[in-house]
C-alpha cells in the first residue's frame, strides 16, 4: 500500500473509488490545487496526452544552459529492399534522434538488468555525456552517466564499470543498445537495425507510463481527462 505512512489520505482514495467521497475530500483535493508559477517545477508532471508531455519536456530541456546541449542522432541500417522507411520513426520504441543535456531529468524506456534495478521506466538525472576519442554529437556517445532517483538502481553496474565515475557520485553508465524491427507483420520481412541511447527525457510523462511507479513529488493536470479512473490512479500513485 503507497499511502501506508498516510491513512487518511488513503481513505480519501477509497472512498473516491467508490463515489462515496466526502465534502472534506473535496476539501482536501482542493487545497492541492495551484495556480500561476509559484510550485515545484522541477516536480515529475503528469498529463494524460503526450503532446503536453512533449511541450513540457522542450520547455524545461530549453531552460538549461543552450552550451550544454546535445543532439543524439542514431545508428540506423535500412535494407536496401526497404524504400518507404522514414528514418526518423521508432525503432522498437528508440527514437532517431535524442535531445539531451546535463542535469536532465531521464527516464529509461528498456529493460537493461533488472536484478540491478535497470528497467523500463526507471528515472534519475543525467550527469553527462562520455564521447570516444574524435567523436562529437551529434554522433552516439560512448554512453551517457546516470543517477537514479532510486539508489539502489545501478549497484552492480557501477561496480563493474570500466569507466572511472570518481567524479560522478552515484552515477551509472547507460550505454546505446542495439535493436531490431521486422518491416510489416512478417517474421520473414525486413528488419530495421536501430542502435540508441535507451532512454528518453522525462522532466513530464503521461498518465499510462506512471502506473505502477511510487510518486513522492509530482504536478499533475486535470486538462483532458478523457476516460473515468484517469486521475484517481495518478492519486493512487502518489502520496500527499
Amino acid at each position: 500500500m503507497r499511502q501506508k505512512d498516510d491513512l487518511p489520505f488513503a481513505a480519501t482514495l477509497n472512498r473516491l473509488r467508490l463515489a462515496e467521497h466526502t465534502a472534506e475530500d473535496i476539501k482536501t483535493l482542493k487545497a492541492r490545487v495551484i495556480k500561476g508559477s509559484d510550485y515545484p517545477s522541477e516536480a515529475l508532471h503528469i498529463f494524460s496526452i503526450r503532446r503536453n508531455v512533449n511541450d513540457h519536456n522542450e520547455q524545461m530541456l530549453h531552460n538549461l544552459d543552450h552550451q550544454t546541449h546535445r543532439t543524439v542522432k542514431s545508428f540506423t541500417h535500412i535494407p536496401p529492399s526497404v524504400t518507404t522507411f522514414d528514418v526518423n520513426s521508432k525503432v522498437a520504441d528508440l527514437p532517431h534522434t535524442l535531445e539531451l543535456a546535463p542535469h536532465a531529468r531521464v527516464m529509461l524506456i528498456k529493460n537493461l538488468d533488472v536484478n540491478d534495478g535497470l528497467v523500463n521506466g526507471a528515472t534519475g538525472l543525467l550527469l553527462d555525456l562520455i564521447y570516444n576519442q574524435n567523436a562529437k554529437p551529434p554522433s552516439l556517445p560512448k554512453c551517457v552517466i546516470v543517477r537514479f532517483d532510486d539508489p539502489s538502481c545501478g549497484l552492480l553496474t557501477q561496480q563493474a564499470s570500466t569507466i572511472s565515475l570518481n567524479n560522478y557520485p552515484q552515477g551509472t553508465p547507460i550505454y546505446p543498445i542495439e535493436v531490431q524491427e521486422h518491416v510489416g507483420r512478417s517474421e520473414t520481412s525486413p528488419q530495421i537495425t536501430r542502435i540508441q541511447l535507451p532512454l528518453v527525457l522525462c522532466f513530464a510523462c503521461t498518465i499510462h507510463k506512471i502506473q505502477g511507479a511510487t510518486l513522492k513529488n509530482v504536478v499533475m493536470s486535470c486538462s483532458n481527462i478523457r476516460q473515468p479512473g484517469m486521475m484517481y490512479h495518478t492519486f493512487w500513485n502518489s502520496f500527499t
